[in-house]
């Protein structure tokens, strides 16, 4: 069949071009450099200890942040080496210049400054000398955040424990009853999540390589190339043979970016068979994602 020459014809010249080779590789690589990377080091934890200065106006929260710092290290140390400073009154903003002035020569790596008015708005100080890792923010905020609650309750004549067992959320698991009537689990991710990304993959798919189908065209026209073409091959057979050998392309760079990707960290794989394992999605949903987005792109460029 004629067509299948066109579509061969269109798809080898689109692979050869330095473009497609160039962007087929060089994505990815961007794509690492400025999400993953930078998600990488807020993330990851490097297993050191760290000096941590509590300047405590109230005299009853560094105690609590102390004990309940107790993380150890993959060496059986201490991860976080507290030292609680309490600054009563009027000599909280000398003692936490003075231990600033210290994390400043390297005495310490965090200093935390906690006012009398944390009590009412719940507000602290959190300095180091360098950016620091986003969980050990997130540990020291909730561990600060438990203790000032407790002392809220305890003034108030409430028992933490009791207070914080009685009021814990409650989750709801997803379920739906299938064609069979039995149920399935079902999550909000799965339903929408999916359909969302899957969305923007055809729409990112549609607006680039309908572009190249649009260039091909036009470059082909006033080289005057599309008029041996159709000489030798009708209309028709001509625009199918662009859509599927444009398309395959598109496919191709699609699936060595997906290779590319998984490649570059084992992790990712691991991550998206647990993030997947958790969302209940079914093997088949995949299938169908394909299909469609093969006959989604071909009926849009086909209507356009």
């Amino acid at each position: 069949m004629k067509v299948l020459h066109i579509i061969r014809r269109e798809y080898s010249e689109n692979v050869r071009r330095k473009a497609f080779i160039v962007s087929t590789l060089l994505v990815p690589v961007l794509m690492m450099v400025f999400f993953v990377v930078p998600v990488l080091f807020a993330v990851i934890e490097p297993d050191q200890s760290y000096r941590v200065a509590v300047v405590d106006q109230t005299g009853e929260i560094a105690p609590l942040v102390a004990s309940a710092l107790d993380d150890s290290l993959k060496d059986g140390g201490r991860k976080y080496r507290v030292t609680p400073v309490e600054a009563p009154d009027d000599s909280y903003r000398a003692a936490r210049e003075e231990h600033v002035a210290a994390l400043g020569r390297g005495e310490y790596d965090i200093v935390i400054a906690i006012p009398s008015t944390v009590f009412d708005d719940g507000k602290t100080a959190y300095i180091t000398r360098s950016e620091r890792n986003m969980n050990i923010l997130d540990r020291l905020e909730k561990v600060i955040t438990d203790a000032v609650i407790q002392q809220r309750l305890s003034g108030e004549g409430l028992d933490y424990q009791r207070v914080k067992k009685l009021t814990a959320g409650v989750s709801l698991d997803m379920q739906q009853i299938n064609a069979q009537g039995g149920l399935e689990e079902k999550s909000f991710l799965s339903d929408y999540g999916v359909v969302f990304i899957f969305t923007m993959i055809l729409y990112t798919s549609l607006l680039s390589w309908g572009m190249t189908i649009s260039k091909s065209i036009i470059e082909e026209k006033n080289s005057r190339v599309i008029e041996v073409l159709l000489s030798a091959v009708s209309p028709r057979d001509l625009m199918w043979g662009k859509l599927v050998g444009v398309g395959l392309a598109g496919l191709t760079q699609l699936g060595v970016w997906a290779v590319i990707g998984l490649s570059l960290s084992s992790f990712a794989a691991m991550g998206a068979v647990a993030m997947l394992a958790s969302i209940h999605i079914a093997p088949v949903v995949f299938l169908y994602l394909i299909l469609f987005f093969l006959l989604g792109f071909m009926l849009f460029r086909r209507c356009s």
